[in-house]
């Protein structure tokens, strides 16, 4: 064991979670990374959005949790610098159908549902990559969201479980979006806690609201 200076111990950019409404736009903000430098682990079917945009990206489909694991294998050893996976709560709601087909107990089914998932986010931080996750938006209750005030929250089945998912992770977005008076839509990531939504980051360098950029949001944790 040595002494290591901070800097040499923290790899990639992180890990990030982008939360919000379906056909926000979560997935198409994937578009925003290096295309030759990404991969993307698909459960959702629905890239069909960045064809046009950014046809290079790297792309494995899984739909079991068998074919998850083999996908983190694949991208632990590939040259890949981002890793997204799209998205968070269909891989739960994955984990829970085939969990529920193993036990006719629901709430035996939820807590192997919690380790599952709690695997997962630790195989995400074990990867020497950055990585980001998104998820649908739920509304949670007020006295499920405990300290802190706030009525939006990415969403998995469960929601003890939901509720920890902000600590597990270096930053959560919440994907904001409205239509401008020209009828064009406006995207911002949400970076910190405000209003009805939960938002964190690990840094300072991050206004409130920034660019639905990837690219745009890591140059500038770089500095």
């Amino acid at each position: 064991m040595e002494i290591k200076k901070l800097s040499e111990t923290i790899k990639g950019n992180g890990t990030a979670i982008l939360y919000g409404p379906s056909g926000s736009g979560k997935t198409m903000s994937l578009a925003t990374l290096p295309q030759d430098e990404t991969l993307i682990i698909s459960t959702e079917r629905g890239l069909l959005t960045l064809m046009d945009i950014a046809p290079n990206l790297g792309v494995l489909e899984v739909s079991t949790m068998n074919e998850m694991r083999e996908a983190f294998g694949i991208a632990a050893k590939s040259n890949y610098k981002y890793i997204a996976i799209d998205s968070l709560t269909k891989l739960a709601d994955i984990c829970l159908v085939e969990e529920m087909e193993k036990t006719k107990d629901g709430r035996r089914a939820y807590v192997e549902l919690s380790n599952m998932m709690t695997k997962i986010i630790d195989s995400c931080l074990a990867l020497d990559k950055t990585i980001i996750l998104t998820a649908q938006e739920e509304r949670v209750h007020q006295e499920d969201a405990g300290l802190l005030d706030y009525v939006f929250a990415p969403s998995v089945p469960g929601r003890k479980y939901a509720n920890k998912l902000a600590y597990f992770f270096d930053f959560v977005f919440a994907l904001r979006s409205r239509v401008d008076e020209d009828g064009k839509t406006e995207r911002r990531f949400q970076t910190g806690l405000h209003g009805d939504y939960l938002a964190k980051s690990r840094t300072q360098k991050l206004e409130l609201f920034e660019d639905a950029n990837w690219t745009h949001i890591f140059a500038k944790i770089k500095g």
